[in-house]
């Protein structure tokens, strides 16, 4: 049980989030049944010496998201396969002879399996054998030093590509694919002063793919428009806060065009670029995380859908997630606990279900944080979000039969199952928030949680006011409470 000064804590706190409650709306995240945290605690998996970058992808073909390290001291790579619940197993390394910095995971050789593009002294490319395992290195050089790669294709032949952003020398290298999994000679640009990361995407909406340049000296994104040839027009900036490291693109504010999202180590924030519709940005807005920050990725964490940030901090150790506003500004950051010197950060479903969960380099520690999301969906059946589970949401099922979008159980597939926890959840969706059956999710609640402050009962399922599972009912129940205030569904 809680001691009596902790409940009287606990208390003291309510009484706050209630007279809050009195004064503000509370927007539900009625897709997310965990406010905050939204990560459990991390486990840690043992990678090579000095883990610099992390990438997610299915490497060996069984639908479950494995995990790639570039680790910088012991000059290879580590690959932990998923074991097919969100665990991992033991790495195994690939030696390349000289420090990874960066990997990128992409097919490279047209055969359906994902192979490796890591920036070291050159460019190593490691073809998949069909299996997870991977090939003997073969290097290419890509200019001097490259500190950071990113694969696609630019050139249109459908073939996957890499750009390599070479921190010395001021200069960006495409290297194309030659149609078999080799790649021709370096085409050097001009990419800024100290493009230290490097991201591919279509910027300004001509389906051809541009390339977006952390440049650290200069204070800006460097932006190379496709000349819709796999050739790339001189380089155009746009001003950062100060230091920009590292790069992520993706659409943040739901307007069907890319944005930028830089983390700046020189003044402890995140720059975002909103595009304007034209492959132009507008001025970015800062938001403050972490001590140098190293990295950061975009993702729907909440399922709200709309992408939100993860940047891990290398000085603060730790890793802060900023939750998307619904407009392309983002909520205060959210500080989550690594180890030492996170380096990388990298978001995916990693336990197959259906949340983003983390995986974070930790340079320092020869490790990597794996949090999963604490997120659940207290109505899967109800595709259309209507607070039922009617004959829309059986016709959708349907509809999905064989694939993934109709799933419920969470197993990647609609099947029989999914049909019959369907139909045995039709009618209302549960409201697990509402304690005193009133079909609103208010005060009364609240105070009926706090009266149940402390250890759960033995079993659990007579604990319904503790909402996040932990065993405990305390403060963050009532945060996820507050949450859901408002009519249930």
């Amino acid at each position: 049980m809680l001691l009596k000064g902790n409940r009287q804590s606990f208390s003291r706190a309510v009484v706050v989030f209630l007279c809050i409650s009195a004064l503000i709306a509370h927007p539900a995240r009625a897709q997310c049944d965990v406010f905050l945290p939204l990560f459990d605690d991390s486990v840690n998996y043992d990678a090579g010496n000095g883990p610099h970058s992390v990438a997610l992808a299915d490497l060996d073909g069984d639908d479950w998201i494995d995990i790639a390290v570039a680790n910088l001291h012991s000059d290879d790579v580590s690959i932990l396969l998923n074991n097919g619940d969100g665990t991992f197993a033991a790495d195994v390394s690939y030696f390349l002879g000289h420090g990874a910095r960066s990997v990128a995971l992409a097919d490279l050789d047209g055969d359906d399996w994902l192979d490796m593009a890591v920036a070291g002294g050159h460019v190593f490319i490691l073809l998949n054998n069909g299996d997870g395992t991977f090939a003997e290195a073969v290097s290419y050089a890509a200019g001097d030093a490259p500190y950071s790669v990113a694969l696609g294709d630019v050139n249109g032949d459908d073939w996957n590509d890499i750009a390599v952003a070479n921190y010395p020398s001021d200069v960006l290298s495409v290297l194309l694919n030659k149609g078999d999994g080799t790649f021709a000679a370096p085409v050097s640009y001009a990419a800024g002063d100290g493009p230290h990361s490097v991201a591919l995407a279509d910027l300004d909406g001509d389906d051809w793919v541009d390339i977006a340049v952390a440049s650290q000296y200069s204070d800006a994104m460097s932006i190379l428009l496709n000349n819709g040839d796999g050739t790339f027009a001189d380089v155009v900036g746009y001003a950062t806060n100060a230091g920009p490291w590292s790069v992520a693109l993706a659409d943040v504010d739901g307007d069907d065009w890319i944005d930028m999202a830089a983390t700046c180590i020189s003044s402890d924030d995140v720059s975002v670029l909103l595009n304007n519709g034209d492959g132009t940005f507008a001025d970015a807005v800062n938001y403050g995380v972490g001590t140098n920050p190293h990295s950061v990725a975009l993702a729907d964490l909440d399922g709200d859908s709309w992408l939100d940030m993860a940047v891990a901090d290398y000085y603060s150790d730790d890793v802060r997630v900023l939750l998307n506003n619904g407009d392309g500004t983002f909520a205060a950051a959210v500080r989550y606990g690594v180890g030492d010197s996170p380096s990388s950060v990298a978001l995916a479903d990693l336990d197959g279900d259906s949340w983003v969960d983390m995986a974070v380099a930790n340079q320092l520690d020869d490790d990597l944080s794996v949090f999963l999301n604490l997120c659940k969906d207290t109505c899967p059946a109800d595709f259309d979000d209507n607070g039922d589970v009617d004959a829309a949401d059986l016709q959708h099922l349907l509809s999905c039969w064989g694939t993934d979008c109709g799933n419920v159980d969470g197993d990647g597939d609609t099947d029989t199952a999914d049909l019959l926890l369907l139909l045995g959840a039709w009618g209302d969706c549960p409201c697990p928030w509402d304690f005193n059956g009133d079909g609103v999710v208010d005060d009364p609640d609240l105070v009926i949680l706090l009266q149940h402050a402390g250890d759960c009962p033995d079993p659990p399922e007579e604990c319904p006011w503790d909402l996040n599972g932990d065993g405990v009912v305390n403060e963050q129940d009532a945060w996820i409470l507050i949450a859901h205030y408002g009519p249930c569904p």
